[in-house]
């Protein structure tokens, strides 16, 4: 019993760290990007902006709204 707790620990760590990493990573870009792109008109992408005003309106992101954030910007 003991060994099937500890791997399922482990997993959910692995699973938290992964999930603290792309939130991390998902807020850097939509941060980064959105900053660097206000000196330009007309060149944000609505649906990264929309997260990023959600962003600064809320200091917080859902899990789906990371995995999107991601997915845009890895396409």
């Amino acid at each position: 019993m003991r060994s099937y707790e500890n791997s399922r620990n482990r997993s959910c760590s692995k699973n938290k760290t992964h999930i603290n990493y792309d939130k991390s990573y998902a807020i850097a870009y939509i941060t980064l990007r959105e900053e660097k792109l206000i000196e330009y008109k007309n060149i944000s992408y609505e649906p990264l902006k929309n997260y990023y005003d959600k962003y600064m309106r809320d200091r917080d992101l859902a899990d789906e709204d990371i995995k999107r954030i991601i997915n845009i910007e890895q396409s």
